[in-house]
């Protein structure tokens, strides 16, 4: 897709002046790199752009749609710096870091807050750390390729962490106290989502399994598309509180008073499926004055659309998503300032999906409070059109939403937690997970490094195709400059899908960069993991990579199994002799596979000297759970 046509998708209006979300104070730019700089502009226009670690100003142009972009060089880390860009309009971006960015991603284990986890209150405490930045994408399902996402570039501190990517923020924390590179951390993550949404249409299109469903769908998707816009500008029509509800002057002094929660809670609403409007108001202070503000409102359930002093800044359709918009700083007036939410549920429950959710503004550092929360209902589901049903487009959105709008910032390398949501067709990951790396180092035009968590042990899962997920995350190692965190010993409760020791996460992933990225050594990166077997009559000799000091901390090694060619496997008894593991059962007098931590909750007793587990495996290939499985 051209820069242009996801302009015009992203804006749906005429372009002004402005910048990307990505280009803003306290950002961090990639060190020796062609850092780009670009936005949108009246067309035709001449935009200088000037950098304070460049000698040179650089010139560009605004295209046809107002587009324009500029390459200027970057050197060694350093900063804070200054980035200025003029044309009709001018930005001064202040405090700007030259250092490594890193992409953190993936589903609900990396989007999980460094508040929600065991060390939670000794983290927060000491996140003073001026030299990490942090950008945290607004979730944001999209058709198409979007040109911009929501978000802004923190310092990192006690308060602007506590709902960051723990996983993300102790990686990075690590690598710049032990490298001095300033780190900047994109947080771009969304609970419960599978690799293929993740993923382009483009990538999937290279994927048999996946190209011919695409080629069938997209005809009866676009005529769902259609009828949809087309029952919902009549819906529209029937409530009235889009004529002028969401103006600041407006007055709700009648509405009924209120908390941000959830439906059920509220007599009136609890049976309600429709339309409920809600108002509050903060103060700014006058340094706020034309500065971007951020505006968090929690959980919503299910779509919304937000108006601050009567300009909509953001609107989300999804009942798991958190709301956090970028106020502009036109709209943004020194005192009173009102918030219109208009919250549309379908069906179950709505509202706010937890109690009293985040709700403020904030500006770098300082934060203010969003109160004085009144509701009005405004239409109810019963009194519209019947909504047309639409076809689920399970692929590619989040890549649209939340991936591209970032190919054009350069970076370091990803991290990725992600896999649990893929259990079901783990076969089928093998070549999906591949297949997504790839596609995101093609719209980067970069070979990144990528370094991937395995999906921790969790009885939930119910069988064993949690290990075929685990041995296909694995086979994404067969790609450079991969690596895998192994983690079936940092999970203190298997009945939770969620480990709440992600500092052995953040750690782990950062013993792969540093080695491999910042040339540091003296230490191991990874665990053991499985290279060969040889037989030897009644005994299996297994040989692994990274096997240096393998050790067990127990009397003895626990979840090795083998089978002979009847394929029924028996408990084994497995010793260690230097580098090498062997395995033996009275059970099968003639072996020819091995497992180990093959099941749903694996926790394996096998280390190397450095601590670090060796990951499941299988020697065998037989047929698995999930094989005939696809999407």
């Amino acid at each position: 897709m051209s820069f242009s046509l996801a302009l015009l998708l992203a804006l749906g209006r005429d372009p002004d002046f402005r910048l990307p979300a990505l280009l803003s104070d306290h950002m961090v730019v990639q060190r020796n790199s062609k850092f780009k700089v670009w936005g949108w502009d009246t067309p035709g226009s001449s935009v200088t752009i000037r950098a304070s670690w460049a000698k040179k100003d650089v010139v560009a142009f605004s295209g046809r749609y107002g587009e324009f972009s500029a390459e200027i060089p970057t050197g060694a880390a350093g900063g804070p710096y200054k980035l200025t860009v003029e044309g009709s309009g001018k930005k001064v971006l202040e405090d700007v870091m030259v250092g490594d960015v890193w992409v953190c991603s993936g589903q609900s284990n990396m989007e999980w807050p460094l508040a929600a986890t065991d060390h939670a209150t000794e983290d927060i405490a000491g996140a003073n750390q001026k030299r990490v930045r942090l950008f945290q994408v607004t979730n944001a399902m999209k058709t198409t390729p979007q040109a911009d996402c929501e978000g802004s570039w923190q310092t990192c501190s006690p308060e602007t962490v506590r709902n960051f990517s723990a996983v993300g923020y102790l990686f990075g924390k690590e690598l710049n106290a032990k490298t001095g590179v300033p780190i900047g951390l994109i947080d771009t993550t969304w609970g419960g989502t599978e690799a293929e949404l993740w993923t382009s249409e483009q990538g999937l299109m290279r994927l048999p399994d996946f190209a011919a469903k695409l080629r069938n769908k997209t005809k009866s998707e676009a005529e769902a598309v259609k009828l949809h816009a087309v029952w919902e500008k009549s819906a529209k029509n029937k409530e009235q509180g889009f004529g002028s509800w969401m103006g600041p002057d407006f007055d709700d002094s009648k509405w009924t008073r209120t908390e941000m929660k959830p439906w059920s809670s509220v007599e009136e609403l609890k049976n309600f499926d429709g339309s409920c409007w809600y108002r509050a108001e903060f103060n700014a202070p006058a340094q706020w004055a034309g500065k971007d503000v951020r505006l968090q409102l929690g959980v919503i359930d299910d779509d919304d659309t937000t108006w601050v002093n009567g300009i909509e800044v953001g609107s989300t359709k999804g009942w798991n998503t958190k709301r956090s918009y970028t106020i502009p700083g036109r709209v943004v007036l020194v005192g009173r300032n009102v918030v219109t939410v208009r919250v549309w549920d379908g069906a179950g429950e709505g509202g706010w999906s937890t109690p009293e959710p985040l709700s403020n503004v904030s500006r770098g550092d300082e934060l203010g409070v969003v109160s004085g929360w009144r509701y009005k209902i405004g239409v109810s589901k019963a009194d519209l059109p019947i909504e047309p049903a639409t076809i689920a487009l399970n692929n590619s959105m989040l890549f649209n939403g939340m991936i591209e709008p970032l190919v054009n910032f350069p970076i370091k390398g990803a991290i990725w937690y992600q896999g649990e949501s893929n259990v079901g067709r783990a076969f089928q990951y093998r070549s999906l997970f591949p297949a997504m790396i790839q596609d995101w180092r093609r719209a980067w035009k970069l070979d990144f490094p990528f370094y991937f968590v395995q999906i921790a042990p969790f009885k939930g899962y119910g069988s064993s195709a949690a290990a075929e997920l685990r041995e296909a995350q694995n086979y994404a190692l067969k790609l450079p400059k991969t690596g895998v965190a192994v983690i079936t010993d940092a999970t203190g409760n298997l009945d939770d899908i969620h480990p709440q020791d992600k500092r052995t996460v953040g750690h782990r992933l950062a013993l792969w960069a540093l080695a491999k990225d910042y040339g540091q050594t003296g230490f191991e990166y990874s665990g053991p993991l499985y290279s060969s077997m040889t037989i030897i009559g009644s005994v299996a000799r297994l040989n692994f990579s990274h096997a240096k000091g393998l050790r067990t901390p127990d009397n003895e090694l626990r979840e090795f199994e083998t089978a002979g060619a009847d394929k029924v496997f028996h408990k084994a008894f497995a010793w260690i002799e230097g580098v090498r593991v062997f395995v033996e059962s009275k059970e099968v007098r003639n072996p020819v596979a091995v497992r180990m931590g093959w099941s749903a909750a694996p926790q394996p007793n096998l280390f190397n000297r450095a601590g670090l587990p060796a990951s499941p495996f299988r020697t065998d290939n037989w047929p698995g759970l999930t094989d005939s499985v696809r999407w």
